[in-house]
């Protein structure tokens, strides 16, 4: 008998330190992660500010629709673990997993889905995409506690698209009751989600500091760092003294410090969800601006030497291009080659439109965080090219993209030049929406054309003819230079000497930094 209990005592024992030395207990959450950001809006509301936010809202939120980092949309990534559309694209039908937790203990409902999205598209919602969800979406329903539907006002084929993290902040769940407890003011400063960190401290102009908010996060499991800062440092130099320091972990540089910290032994890795930065002209749609001549465009188009400034600004890192819209790879993607550099030509345009003495425009010019930070020299050179050819140029300087935001929305720049990019998206009419649809805020052009191809491309249910129409968008804009230069841009990043390298992935506005904050 005692043997017997001796053999039992011996096999529970080894079969327990199987156990134990097979299963790893999830180590609690150390230390800080440190990120250098360009860009702070003075609000944390994501529907009140552009999509620049998810930067660093992706580690507070969660999107009603996942999608992978390789930038597909995904069933295991999202607060929805399955979506349907009706056979007329006009009914869509999500399914949400259970258990999902916000940062205060309440669990994630369809009558948060339905509050988030109606935030979204009512006036107070002023993000990105939130002006096209609103002419899309018409009313939204609570089926029980897990199913919600959304009926659309005409046929939306790529609705998941727009509610995944592959589009913008629209597709963010937010805290329905927290919201109506504490108002929209509070949540402003005091956001909660259910993403892996909530944050506890944001001080205007200098840093956003999180917190991990779950032993384990539901999607991402346990977390590796207890905090994660971001800094507000729009000086590059001053990034770069802080990656050498040890202060910061993640900085954004520009194409001419690459070598530089390659050669110091610092690794960079650069952002394959490229975006495009372009210039362009304001308000091309009113008569009393010179841009609103076809001509005029042109000749800007032709003076600016494009292959200096991929030289001089840039450092060769990307691919000069003609279409503004999308990037290669991306749905319906067309190429156009870029424009020559043309400066006679250019001068006898602006006589035949009928400025042979050139005219006066502004160029609105500020730090575009990190699609575009050397935006200031670069319209430097803008300026001496459009000298050049008799245009008479003024550089209007901004602080920042948020102090420069609000006079492009309320069309105050009077035809200027301006700089923006279109995001590494896969769905292109999310960018041709905002920058030629004749309703958007953010438009630049205004023409019944492109308006009734974009509506069209965005409800058709036909793939083929999709296609079609986003690739004859984006030649109506490149044969009409309403657009003027533009790149495909792949950003690079210098990362310290703690971390290892990650792939970067495809998501707009996004680095993947969840991939950095899992165990």
């Amino acid at each position: 008998m005692k043997k017997r209990i001796l053999f039992y005592l011996l096999v529970t024992f080894i079969v327990s330190s199987t156990i134990f030395v097979g299963f790893t207990l999830a180590a609690s959450p150390t230390g800080t992660l440190t990120v250098a950001n360009t860009y702070q809006p003075d609000t944390m509301d994501p529907i009140r500010v552009d999509n620049n936010i998810i930067f660093y809202m992706t580690l507070v939120h969660d999107t009603l629709v996942g999608a992978t980092p390789e930038g597909e949309l995904s069933t295991d990534t999202g607060i929805a673990h399955k979506w349907e559309m009706s056979p007329d694209g006009k009914v869509w039908t999500f399914y949400l997993r259970k258990g999902i937790k916000f940062h205060n203990g309440d669990e994630v409902t369809a009558e948060d889905v339905k509050f988030s999205l109606n935030r979204v598209i009512s006036p107070y919602g002023l993000s990105t995409f939130s002006p096209a969800l609103r002419k899309t979406i018409e009313r939204i329903e609570t089926l029980d506690r897990y199913t919600v539907r959304i009926y659309c006002k005409v046929p939306a084929p790529l609705l998941s698209y727009d509610l995944s993290s592959m589009s913008g902040a629209e597709g963010y769940v937010l805290p329905k009751k927290y919201i109506e407890k504490h108002g929209n003011t509070h949540f402003a400063q005091n956001p909660i989600g259910t993403g892996p960190y909530k944050v506890v401290e944001a001080v205007g102009g200098y840093h956003i500091k999180m917190e991990a908010a779950f032993d384990r996060h539901w999607l991402l499991g346990p977390l590796k760092y207890k905090n994660v800062v971001f800094r507000l440092i729009p000086e590059e130099l001053v990034r770069v003294g802080a990656i050498k320091t040890g202060e910061v972990d993640i900085a954004y540089i520009g194409p001419d410090r690459v070598d530089g910290l390659k050669a110091a032994g610092y690794t960079i890795l650069q952002d394959p969800g490229t975006v495009v930065p372009f210039f362009t002209t304001t308000e091309q749609w009113n008569e009393k601006h010179p841009v609103h001549n076809k001509k005029v465009r042109q000749a800007l188009a032709l003076a600016i030497n494009g292959e200096e400034i991929f030289k001089h600004i840039f450092h060769g890192i990307g691919r000069l291009t003609g279409n503004c819209n999308a990037i290669r790879g991306s749905m319906g993607y067309k190429d156009f080659p870029p424009y020559p550099y043309d400066p006679q030509k250019a001068k006898e345009l602006l006589k035949e439109a009928g400025y042979p003495d050139g005219f006066e425009i502004k160029l609105h010019s500020f730090p575009a965080g990190y699609w575009f930070p050397t935006l200031p020299r670069a319209f430097e050179l803008v300026a001496s090219y459009f000298e050049k050819i008799g245009v008479k140029p003024k550089i209007i300087p901004y602080a920042d993209y948020s102090s420069f935001r609000p006079k492009f929305v309320g069309h105050e720049l009077e035809g200027g030049i301006v700089a923006n990019a279109s995001g590494g998206r896969a769905n292109p009419l999310k960018s041709m929406n905002l920058w030629w649809h004749g309703k958007s805020l953010a438009r630049f052009a205004e023409a019944s054309e492109l308006t009734n191809m974009i509506e069209k491309a965005t409800s058709t249910l036909d793939e083929k003819e999709r296609i079609e129409l986003i690739q004859k968008i984006a030649e109506y804009t490149y044969l009409n230079y309403n657009t003027l230069w533009s790149l495909e841009f792949a950003s690079p990043y210098v990362i310290s000497k703690k971390l290892e390298p990650w792939e970067l992935g495809y998501l707009p506005f996004d680095i993947n930094l969840r991939d950095v904050v899992r165990q």
